[in-house]
């Protein structure tokens, strides 16, 4: 299935009726990049969508085209979860709530060894807290380091600035729930 993202951040920006510039300064990412984004020259990250969704007031699943669905119960058998992932690659996510109406999310988060989500911390509405399957993952909260192993668990408001890093030499493989859903 081929996702047209370039026209679906278009029309969003366009229907909130900013300019690329003003888009650009909300998300913090260059209008370079936003041009490139919405004529399907380059694929954002997912920390770039991210931001871009948050500027647009949509949740990242607007420019999958699921928006908005869901029913009472809804099963994603394994092997069906939307990946997201960068073409140079710190790893990945999948999420685990693709077509919930729900306020919660989770969300698979695969890092590679030495890699970091976010070269800066970032921040967004809601609280999340994330559960380390395999391997070693520290957590930047708001200047301070917190180190998790297999087994621990860490909440925080996502208020707070954040990111993700693996300091590690093997990969990193934890599960979040965030509220709301951002995804």
């Amino acid at each position: 299935m081929s996702i047209d993202l370039g026209s679906k951040v278009k029309e969003a920006r366009k229907t909130k009726k900013l300019s690329i510039s003003v888009l650009s300064k909300k998300c913090d990412v260059s209008e370079g990049m936003i041009s490139q984004i919405e004529r399907n020259n380059v694929v954002p990250s997912a920390i770039v969508l991210w931001r871009i969704a948050m500027a647009l007031d949509k949740n990242i699943s607007y420019f999958f085209g699921e928006e908005g669905l869901g029913d009472d119960v809804v099963v994603c058998k394994k092997g069906q979860h939307k990946k997201i992932d960068r073409s140079r690659g710190y790893g990945y996510f999948e999420l685990l709530t693709p077509k919930s109406k729900r306020l919660i999310e989770m969300i698979k988060v695969v890092i590679f060894p030495g890699e970091e989500i976010g070269s800066k911390p970032i921040t967004h509405v809601g609280e999340e807290c994330g559960y380390v399957i395999s391997g070693k993952l520290t957590v930047e909260v708001n200047g301070n380091y917190y180190y998790l192993e297999e087994g621990d668990t860490i909440e925080f408001d996502s208020n707070i600035p954040h990111r993700y890093i693996n300091e590690s030499d093997t990969e990193c493989i934890s599960i979040w729930a965030e509220q709301p859903y951002t995804w």
